[in-house]
């Protein structure tokens, strides 16, 4: 357990810096709505108000979405970081031409990649949703004051978020580090491979009338699958108005949701993950023999 913790904070030391990207990004974000509106209550003595004869339920459906976007955008803006940490993780022992003395040390290789991985899931977690909680904070004080919507729905709106993107970024993490691993610093390539598989399989369709699925869409679908509901479709509209409002819009998102969360298509997440992060030791055990 000491090497392993060993591992995690010799990999924390050396990317840390790029982990903590996303809370410079955000504090400078919130400095410059501050800035904007201190100017702009001096200049104009503009402050923000909202009309007070407004739907309190369509309110509170927009509250809800509108607090998923805001809790999904942080989890979003960390995976680019995660793509540029992951690959210099993965490579940069081989081109500074230090991996030998790291493979020297009595630690496994599969500890070395699970540190890896641990932390960049840990962190890659951890880190978005202490900015998204923060940020919820926040909306729901505005929401609160500005046109009294009930704030139960923002923070069920970011557990929602939170437990949704666990297995989505669990898939696009493993498969980056498997992709890194195979091309190396070449990253280029894994675009260019996936869109030339694509390009078969179209041929393949049209040539010989076949329905072979789509590389990139179903790559689409594993990543933001699932990931949310539509609130205005007809389904959800028909029973609201069949039930005399007692299924309402707002209720029925905040149930799909929850479905969502156990959909077959997180078992393919958790399956395919699996299969990506086999791969990576197995190439990067090659790598570490050449």
């Amino acid at each position: 357990m000491k090497q392993f913790k060993g591992l995690v904070k010799k990999e924390w030391n050396t990317y840390k810096n790029v982990f903590l990207w996303p809370i410079w990004l955000t504090a400078a974000f919130y400095a410059m709505v501050i800035s904007v509106s201190i100017y702009g209550f001096i200049k104009n003595n503009f402050v923000l108000d909202f009309p007070s004869n407004f739907d309190i339920s369509k309110a509170n459906l927009f509250f809800y979405f509108s607090s998923k976007i805001m809790a999904i955008i942080p989890f979003a803006l960390m995976v680019l970081f995660l793509f540029k940490i992951i690959n210099n993780m993965i490579n940069d022992d081989f081109k500074n031409k230090c991996a030998i003395f790291h493979l020297a040390q009595p630690v496994s290789l599969i500890k070395i990649i699970g540190a890896k991985l641990f932390l960049v899931l840990a962190a890659g977690l951890i880190i978005p949703f202490g900015i998204a909680l923060f940020n919820q904070i926040v909306y729901s004080t505005l929401f609160k004051y500005y046109m009294n919507a009930n704030v139960k729905y923002g923070f069920l709106a970011l557990l929602q978020s939170t437990l949704i993107v666990l297995l989505p970024m669990l898939f696009v993490t493993t498969f980056k580090m498997m992709c890194d691993t195979i091309f190396q610093k070449k990253s280029q390539l894994v675009l260019a491979v996936i869109f030339l598989i694509e390009m078969v399989i179209k041929i393949f369709n049209a040539v010989w009338k076949i329905h072979l699925p789509s590389l990139i869409g179903n790559i689409v679908y594993l990543i933001i699958g699932k990931t949310i509901v539509n609130p205005y479709s007809a389904d959800k509209i028909n029973n609201q108005i069949f039930s005399g409002g007692e299924f309402s819009l707002l209720r029925q998102s905040i149930e799909g949701m929850w479905i969502n969360l156990f959909d077959s298509i997180n078992l393919w997440r958790i399956a395919l993950s699996a299969i990506f992060i086999i791969i990576t030791y197995y190439v990067y055990k090659q790598r570490e023999i050449a």
